[in-house]
């Protein structure tokens, strides 16, 4: 269309410059290759790039911008990653692509993590406690989920004998697949905030960073001209659950009743299921959280569906049988997810990521020194409370954070226990759950960065700083609404009450509103009182049990019904 375009301009030239110059343009401008399979090849052509070879690098270049773990996101520099087969380049902290050998290994670690045994000894799937549909004979392309499956026999009026392979339906101009068992798997949406993005933001439209879309399509399989080689692929006994969950980007939210809370429950009962490896379907293809990989602390096999799906040139992932689940948290509430295991499930999953993730710790263990929980905090026993206190990167700050480290560190004993205050900051949870193990407290304000206390060792506490308008206390100054959404990271920790949640209510005039938030209330910087954390602080060490916990009315009492005359 350019060469047309330019020939068009040029009418003034001559006929003879115009072919000398057309020849010239063709020459140059067409590579080799494909003048070669202009004509025929009759021996002697070279290696002819297979079918579909050129369709399929351009489908690899736009695909290569899908990666598969957040964490590895470091660099803050334009950067091209080293090596001829590497596809990765880096602007700021966003990777636009992986490369091939990532995504195979990434595709035969998840592999084998399943087990082909595992459903036949689970619960039948329509007797699991999520919303979840099954189907047969699938390929994952191109985050597409793709049906081999052909209709009924006899339908089309197919007389050919009976086949080995459902997949050889591709071979019959007469049976096409059916791709109805897929219409469930298409039809669900997931609610997510666009990566990146403060989701206080005012939208100029309806949607802003709030969205509501599909994670996954789905479609039958073409006889011919497929990108990949969908027919000649093996189909797999590992069976996949593709996971449809609501903020799958959202640490704290996924971390509590969207989906470890209520799957780690569901896989104490069932540790067949830990056979069964995840595959996250993500809307758009975006990249896996790295906090989803904390699975792999019971053994259990995630990674993202766009990462699975992709071929690269070799045959797709097909699969005999597949499941998807959606709709975790129990639409009852999350009180119906409370632990009836006193945490137990949860305890051995925690136990399980510090296993995994902290060598030091692991070593420990294995040497039988103690528990990882035990071994990473020795703190009561040695007369020490270590205290974190962190900031939020952006928004929603303590103003006086290092007024309070210095008054907390000038205090030096509480309660006849020395007082080891530090600032703490996360960034990937893969890397900060060790250094979480040291913690006894955890303060801070709303927002991921407290949603880290879902993992701290049993029998430590979280204090959330809430501000002046994101709580309501009733005359005696108790939660008034543990249900609401202020309340989301505490409804978290009371799932299983092995972490405790105490809250600070800042009042008015130490309370300053963020005026361009949806919510101003939640986006809110404070000025927090050090003779009242002093106060709380102390009766956290006075708990002694998750027994002694549950029946005190403080933790749910604003600022643990201590006080200060200069607080309004």
């Amino acid at each position: 269309l350019k060469l047309r375009a330019i020939m068009t301009t040029m009418a003034s030239v001559s006929p003879l410059q115009q072919l000398l110059l057309h020849c010239f343009c063709v020459l140059v401008a067409v590579p080799q290759s494909v003048c070669e399979d202009l004509a025929p090849c009759t021996g002697g052509c070279g290696s002819q790039p297979e079918a579909g070879g050129l369709l399929q690098m351009m489908v690899n270049e736009v695909s290569s911008a899908k990666a598969d773990d957040t964490s590895r996101l470091k660099s803050d520099d334009v950067s091209e990653a080293d090596g001829e087969d590497s596809k990765t380049k880096r602007v700021g902290r966003v990777a636009v692509a992986v490369r091939d050998d990532e995504v195979a290994e990434a595709k035969k670690s998840w592999l084998a993590s399943g087990n082909p045994e595992a459903l036949l000894q689970a619960p039948p799937v329509p007797e699991w406690p999520f919303d979840c549909n099954e189907a047969h004979k699938v390929c994952f392309v191109e985050n597409e989920l793709v049906a081999l499956e052909p209709a009924a026999k006899g339908d089309s009026g197919n007389k050919m004998p009976p086949k080995n392979w459902a997949n050889e339906s591709g071979a019959s101009f007469l049976d096409l697949p059916d791709v109805h068992p897929l219409r469930w798997f298409e039809e669900q949406r997931e609610a997510y905030n666009i990566p990146g993005y403060w989701d206080g933001i005012r939208a100029r439209d309806k949607e802003g960073v709030q969205l509501l879309e599909p994670a996954t399509y789905t479609r039958a399989a073409a006889r011919s001209l497929e990108t990949a080689d969908i027919w000649n692929a093996a189909l797999l006994n590992i069976t996949p659950v593709i996971v449809y969950t609501d903020w799958p980007f959202n640490f704290g939210d996924v971390l509590g009743k969207q989906f470890f809370h209520p799957y780690v429950d569901w896989l104490a009962n069932h540790s067949e299921l830990r056979g069964l490896p995840l595959a996250v379907a993500l809307p758009h293809g975006l990249l896996l959280p790295s906090f989803w990989r904390l699975l792999g602390g019971l053994g259990l096999g995630v990674e993202s569906f766009s990462v699975l799906s992709e071929t690269r040139g070799d045959a797709p992932l097909c699969f005999n049988r597949i499941i998807g689940c959606a709709r975790f948290a129990p639409p009852e509430g999350w009180k119906s997810l409370i632990a009836t295991d006193d945490g137990a499930a949860w305890k051995a999953f925690h136990g399980g990521v510090v296993s995994q993730q902290c060598p030091a710790l692991k070593a420990a263990v294995a040497s039988g020194v103690a528990e990882a929980a035990e071994v990473a905090a020795q703190s009561r026993s040695s007369k020490r409370l270590v205290v974190g206190f962190v900031q939020r990167s952006t928004g929603r700050k303590i103003r006086n954070r290092i007024e309070l480290l210095r008054r907390c560190e000038d205090a030096k004993l509480l309660s006849g226990q020395r007082l080891d205050c530090r600032s703490v900051r996360f960034s990937d949870v893969l890397n900060d759950v060790c250094d979480i193990q040291e913690l006894d407290v955890l303060i801070g304000t709303h927002g991921a960065q407290i949603s880290n206390s879902l993992l701290m060792r049993p029998g430590s506490s979280l204090i959330e700083v809430r501000a002046f308008d994101w709580y309501e206390t009733d005359k005696e100054g108790v939660l008034a609404n543990a249900d609401s959404w202020s309340s989301t990271i505490a409804q978290s920790l009371w799932l299983t009450n092995t972490t405790y949640y105490w809250w600070y209510g800042a009042d008015k005039n130490n309370s300053f509103p963020d005026a361009q938030s949806i919510v101003p209330g939640r986006d809110s910087d404070v000025i927090v009182n050090w003779s009242v954390i002093a106060c709380m602080l102390e009766r956290v060490l006075a708990t002694k049990s998750s027994e002694s916990y549950a029946q005190s009315v403080a933790p749910l009492t604003r600022n643990a019904g201590c006080w200060d005359p200069n607080m309004g």
